[in-house]
């Protein structure tokens, strides 16, 4: 057992503008103990992905892909996902002196975030003495829903498809992801981060993103390094505030640096939803339909952001969906590039809006459905 001691109380953080309505001023102490023991996959992996699909019919099963398999597995996706987060599902006050963790997310538990937030979700974990530490980009509203091992998901969750990417990286790495969430400006709606973490990850903590955000690097990839070796790069995406794809569309920027066509699932109730991508070098077309071994669904039934490259290797999963409103807005992408990835996900595509082709009649979504 590591001697730090008893940790003394820590200063009252700035809180974001949503909260789900726990005091966020439990840490009273955090009691020295060994580094915990990694829960980050379910067998020996550097990156999963989890494909969740929409409705309650289909909620005991899920797709699992790394970069070696696709697998469907029975369960919910819930209990899958509780154990990987397990380190943060608890008080505050009962996590280890050397733990830290953020959430954020851009429809936080209680109301949406103001737009000059990026849209974006995710959570990092990371534990100063095991040097470990996990990065989670997801599509999920309100999650995770409380820091409760029986109620961290929302019920919500259960209506659209959504997905999952996990990444296993080393404790320095969370400098970068730091970075990379102010350059999203990303809502961090709850956290418990000991002094002594990476700046770029407090900064981001601290909604210094106005300050912080480095513009110069907006288009530009950085790259993360797994725990497996495995290097992810990590887009956070020019905006532009004439809404004009050519500039602020996420999809059309990794087109472009991928330097090929990309097929891209956002939101199908997204309001305002752009057509297909046509006019420049490099196209992107929207996912119309999806097809899984747990299910086929249509884009209006899918809350997940993904895209894949048409002739490379490419599979990013991303936070923005395509529509003028979010090429405005900040957001990025996480992606790897593997061949057994990027053939699961396009063998996923079963229907696919083409240039030239009739364009989608008006997506059938209820207001409440509707996302801006």
């Amino acid at each position: 057992m590591t001697g730090l001691g008893a940790r003394s109380p820590r200063s009252e953080r700035t809180q974001a503008p949503c909260t789900y309505g726990r005091s966020h001023k439990e840490r009273l102490q955090k009691q020295a103990s060994p580094a915990h023991e990694s829960r980050q996959c379910p067998g020996p992996c550097a990156q999963f992905i989890v494909y969740k699909p929409p409705g309650s019919a289909t909620l005991n099963k899920f797709v699992y892909i790394d970069s070696s398999k696709m697998k469907v597995y029975d369960g919910q996706v819930k209990d899958f996902l509780g154990n990987t987060l397990s380190p943060m599902l608890k008080s505050v006050r009962d996590m280890k002196a050397s733990f830290g963790f953020l959430s954020y997310n851009d429809q936080p538990p209680g109301c949406n975030s103001a737009d000059k937030y990026g849209h974006s979700k995710g959570l990092v974990m990371g534990d100063r003495l095991s040097k470990e530490a996990l990065w989670m980009v997801h599509s999920t509203p309100q999650f995770p829903f409380m820091r409760d091992q029986n109620h961290f998901w929302p019920e919500s969750g259960n209506v659209k498809g959504q997905t999952f990417m996990c990444v296993s990286l080393n404790y320095d790495d969370l400098e970068t992801v730091g970075k990379h969430l102010q350059n999203i400006r990303a809502l961090v709606f709850d956290q418990d981060l000991p002094e002594d973490f990476p700046k770029g990850l407090r900064d981001a903590v601290q909604k210094r993103t106005e300050e912080t955000r480095d513009d110069s690097l907006q288009g530009q990839f950085k790259t993360l390094r797994t725990r497996g070796g495995e290097d992810l790069p990590i887009l956070a995406k020019r905006n532009d505030p004439k809404k004009n794809p050519s500039d602020g569309d996420l999809y059309v920027q990794l087109a472009n640096a991928f330097q090929s066509d990309m097929a891209a699932q956002t939101y199908g109730c997204q309001r305002d939803k752009d057509t297909s991508f046509c006019t420049g070098k490099f196209k992107v077309l929207n996912v119309l339909e999806i097809h899984t071994g747990v299910g086929d669904w249509k884009r209006t039934q899918d809350h997940s952001k993904w895209a894949v490259t048409t002739d490379k290797d490419w599979t990013c999963i991303s936070d923005s969906n395509r529509s003028p409103s979010q090429y405005e807005r900040p957001g990025g992408a996480l992606c790897i590039n593997n061949k057994n990835v990027n053939n699961v996900f396009r063998e996923f595509i079963k229907e696919i809006e083409k240039c030239g082709g009739p364009i989608p009649p008006p997506s059938p979504c209820d207001d409440s459905d509707l996302e801006l």
